[in-house]
């Protein structure tokens, strides 16, 4: 059974949760989820996966470079984007009304979640929906690994 966007903001696990954008694509399946940490992350990505984001990966980037990796990241076909209200920034600001543009124009969800909820729950949680838990384990504990330089969250 696959895991859908849908599925993950009616899961009641994170009522903070909000749709901002993308709701005719609601039905698209979560493969995984990955933490948007460089620019170029489309060269990361299997496919299927939500990215959760600030937006601060970008504060280096020029705008045509910024829509050059949106489509990149299109090219994946991601499942939808989350991301936090945290955009300090007048370039985040305006990043994130070009990704909103961009979002709507491919049908891609966008889900903001407040500047106090953490990736690792949403992360946590989303594994454990489509994996068994061995696997939701170790996929954590390598996704942490390669986030954190080596320092490690575990699922209990």
């Amino acid at each position: 059974m696959k895991y859908t966007v849908k599925d993950l903001l009616e899961s009641k696990q994170f009522p903070e949760m909000k749709l901002i954008s993308g709701e005719s694509e609601l039905d698209r399946e979560i493969k995984g989820a990955r933490i948007l940490e460089v620019p170029n992350m489309e060269l990361f990505l299997s496919g299927g996966e939500i990215l959760l984001t600030s937006l601060r990966t970008y504060e280096n980037v020029e705008y045509q470079e910024f829509l050059e990796h949106l489509e990149g990241i299109s090219k994946k076909h991601i499942s939808a984007f989350v991301v936090r209200e945290d955009q300090k920034t007048e370039l985040q600001r305006s990043y994130l009304t070009i990704l909103l543009e961009y979002a709507k124009s491919h049908q891609i969800p966008v889900i903001e979640i407040p500047k106090t909820m953490h990736y690792w729950g949403i992360i946590k949680h989303v594994l454990t929906c489509i994996y068994d838990m061995e696997t939701a384990k170790l996929t954590y504990f390598k996704t942490t690994h390669d986030s954190l330089g080596g320092v490690a969250l575990l699922i209990s």
